[in-house]
C-alpha cells in the first residue's frame, strides 16, 4: 500500500483529471498516453501537462512502450495507492478536504452526464444509482461495514481491462459521522 502524505503530492490530486489518472493506472499496468486519453475520452496532448506533474511528484514513473513505434506510456510508481488521512497537521488537513471536495463534484458531473435514456436504473445490471442513508451504528457495524468499502474497492481495482465490452465505472462515496462529538475529556464548561 502507498500511503500519499506527501503535501505537494496531495496538492496535485485536487485535480479531478489527476485522480482519474490514478485511478485508471491503479487498475491497469503500464498504460501508453494514447489508451489513457481513449479511457479518459481527453485528448492525449492535454494529459501530457497532468502526467509530468504527476510524473515530477513522484506519484508516476515514465515507460518506453515495445514495438517499432514506441510509444510514451506511464505507470504507478507503487501499486495501492491511498491518502494519508493526518487531521493534526493543518496542510495535509486542507489538501484531503480539497481532495474530497473534488471528488464530489467530479461525481456530480458525471452523473449529470450520465443521467440519460439508456442506462439501467433497476435490478442486479443496473448502472446509474446515487443515494443517501442514515443510522445508528454500532463500532461492530461501523466494521462490517467498511469491509464491504473494501471489497468494493478491490473489485473495482481488479476489474476487467478497457475492452470492448466493459465501462469504466467510478465509485465515490463519502462515510462519517454525521455530527462530530467532542469527547467528554475535551470539553470546557461555560456557565
Amino acid at each position: 500500500m502507498f500511503k500519499i502524505r506527501d503535501v505537494r503530492q496531495l496538492r496535485l490530486l485536487v485535480s479531478p483529471v489527476r485522480q482519474a489518472i490514478l485511478d485508471v493506472l491503479e487498475g491497469t499496468r503500464d498504460c501508453p498516453v494514447a489508451e489513457l486519453a481513449r479511457v479518459l475520452n481527453r485528448p492525449a496532448d492535454a494529459l501530457y501537462y497532468h502526467l509530468r506533474l504527476m510524473e515530477r511528484a513522484g506519484l508516476l514513473v515514465e515507460k518506453r512502450g515495445r514495438g517499432e513505434r514506441a510509444c510514451k506510456a506511464y505507470g504507478l510508481r507503487r501499486r495501492g495507492t491511498v491518502l494519508e488521512y493526518q487531521p493534526s497537521s493543518k496542510s495535509n488537513a486542507s489538501a484531503v478536504t480539497r481532495i474530497v471536495a473534488s471528488m464530489l463534484r467530479d461525481a456530480s458531473r458525471s452523473f449529470r452526464r450520465a443521467y440519460a435514456p439508456g442506462e439501467t436504473l433497476r435490478g442486479p445490471q443496473r448502472t446509474l444509482w446515487a443515494g443517501r442513508r442514515m443510522g445508528w451504528l454500532t463500532a461492530e457495524q461501523v466494521g462490517r461495514l467498511n469491509a464491504k468499502i473494501s471489497q468494493i474497492s478491490r473489485l473495482l481495482e481488479k476489474g476487467t481491462k478497457h475492452s470492448p465490452k466493459s465501462r469504466l465505472f467510478a465509485f465515490t462515496h463519502v462515510f462519517c459521522p454525521y455530527e462530530r462529538t467532542v469527547p467528554e475529556s475535551q470539553r470546557t464548561n461555560k456557565i
